[in-house]
């Protein structure tokens, strides 16, 4: 059984688990709250009286009402008909013949889709940055925070944080993914290596389950490939799917989010025109490059006496 089915049959084995509990607790009331059961088996024998036609609609209506104003003092409702948990795809796992959000999330969320420490927005220090650099750096958080609040909304489907190492970019990426994940968005956040790795073992690969490789990968809400260009070039297969997954995304209106210590020249020569022209899209990417040095370096700087 592939990842995916085995997410869509998850999500609604989670639903049958949870119908089953409401009726053995619907058991548990009959036997154990006279109130309930007693109430219960007026408006069921209303019901079947008003089928056979001995008894008005209305007067059904009035016992569920009676019945109904029981569950509720005791609290019962959402235990005798709990709700969906996904309201997009009815726990089924499947929203308009596609994997639903909900199953996707039960893959990303394990299998080391998750390759780095998440922060948070409101715990980047800006002290230390350079004082000039700080309006820069805090800009670039907000409009980030933004950006993956909006989600499918926002008009920027790629983002591009560049600039030499350790220049915040990787913590910038793992609070978007905070973020995402925060509001219940599937999240692929690996280095490029990673990537550089599953591309080589989609290529390669001729057993059933070859497009679990790929599909997380093009279906995800958010993913995030740090450190792009510090991967080898693997013949017919970096290039090509690296264009591929940014292309097949910006169509699908999911965002992307890529860092790199490469410029944007240095990102169009060795991944191609084609690639960059859709990474650098001005209507659809947010890029931002960061003109500073090493923040550990110049801090071990300052410490030294």
């Amino acid at each position: 059984m592939t990842q995916y089915k085995k997410a869509i049959e998850a999500v609604a084995q989670r639903r049958r688990e949870a119908l089953l509990d409401a009726r053995l607790y619907y058991g548990q009331l009959m036997d154990s709250v006279p109130a309930f059961a007693e109430a219960e088996r007026a408006y069921r024998a209303a019901v079947l009286a008003v089928v056979n036609g001995k008894l008005a609609a209305a007067e059904a209506e009035r016992l569920k009402k009676k019945r109904d104003a029981v569950v509720k003092s005791l609290k019962a409702d959402k235990l005798l008909n709990p709700p969906c948990l996904c309201k997009q795809c009815g726990d089924t796992g499947l929203a308009d013949g596609r994997i639903c959000a909900c199953a996707l999330k039960l893959i990303t969320d394990g299998g080391g889709n998750i390759e780095f420490p998440l922060r948070r927005f409101d715990e980047l220090d800006e002290t230390l940055f350079e004082e000039s650099k700080r309006p820069l750096v805090r800009r670039v958080a907000e409009e980030l925070k933004i950006i993956v609040e909006k989600g499918p909304l926002s008009k920027k489907k790629n983002v591009c944080l560049l600039g030499s190492a350790g220049t915040g970019k990787t913590f910038l990426a793992s609070c978007a993914a905070e973020e995402a994940l925060a509001l219940n968005r599937s999240v692929i956040f690996i280095t490029a290596f990673t990537l550089n790795k599953r591309l080589l073992e989609y290529h390669t690969g001729f057993d059933a389950g070859k497009a679990d490789t790929l599909s997380p990968l093009l279906d995800c809400d958010l993913l995030i490939v740090d450190d792009l260009g510090a991967e080898s070039v693997y013949k017919n297969v970096t290039l090509e799917y690296l264009y591929h997954i940014v292309n097949e995304r910006q169509l699908r209106g999911a965002h992307t989010f890529l860092t790199s210590n490469l410029s944007m020249d240095d990102i169009a020569s060795r991944y191609g025109a084609r690639t960059a022209s859709r990474l650098f899209d001005k209507r659809l990417s947010y890029i931002r490059e960061f003109d500073f040095g090493d923040l550990r370096a110049l801090n071990v700087q300052k410490r030294k006496p």
